[in-house]
């Protein structure tokens, strides 16, 4: 059954009355309160992370992109860790790997239930662990994993509220990207794999637990 060229006037006249009172009240936020300083500081620990295994030997500051680097050992094994702090990024991990590290590779993708996505490769006798701790969802490696999370997880209705008051960012562009290496020594690829993949658990539990405050409220 149609509606009425009267009733769908009045249907639209309110739809349009209800969309000027949220512009309204939005622009009056805003007058009032200006937009908050989006929260985008890191703190990475200066001493141990503890792990299962390992002694803690050092850290030490990165740049471009900021981070820390830690480094442990477990006998004569060496296992280093980088954490990064990303922005306005894509998640393009194999991106980033080739511009920050020169390394270009085929990542094997791997998948741990309730934690996400994460590469793993060998390079110049070395094992590598590459993931990016997403704002919100499972850690990711690809660009289509990042953008899954974001439009999953981002788009709430409260968050859209926000974005349209000017207090956050509609989605999360961010991530701590990380990097775990052990030295192959030897050792096969598979068994140096599965090492990673442990202290890899681990090291996901600590920062998520810790919250590592990437995400805008």
């Amino acid at each position: 059954m149609k509606l009425s060229a009267k009733r769908t006037k009045k249907l639209r006249i309110a739809g349009l009355a209800m969309t000027l009172g949220c512009t309204v009240f939005a622009v009056g936020k805003l007058a009032i309160a200006p937009p908050a300083e989006k929260a985008r500081e890191i703190v990475f620990p200066d001493g141990a992370i503890s792990l299962s295994g390992w002694s803690y030997r050092e850290s030490r500051y990165l740049e471009e992109p900021e981070g820390k680097f830690y480094r442990y050992e477990e006998g004569d094994r060496i296992l280093e860790i980088e954490m990064r702090y990303i922005t306005y990024t894509d998640g393009n991990l194999k991106k980033y790997l080739q511009t920050h590290k020169k390394i270009d590779t085929l990542l094997s993708i791997k998948q741990q239930p309730d934690i996400g996505f994460y590469g793993l490769f060998a390079n110049e006798e070395k094992a590598y662990l590459t993931s990016c701790l997403n704002p919100r969802g499972p850690s990711t490696v690809t660009a289509a994993q990042f953008s899954h999370n974001r439009n999953t997880y981002d788009l709430q209705w409260h968050r859209i509220l926000w974005w349209m008051l000017g207090r956050s960012d509609l989605r999360q562009w961010n991530c701590l990207w990380v990097n775990l290496s052990i030295p192959l020594d030897g050792f096969s690829q598979e068994e140096t794999y599965s090492i990673l993949e442990q202290s890899w658990l681990e090291w996901y539990n600590w920062w998520v637990l810790r919250d590592a405050k990437m995400v805008d409220e």
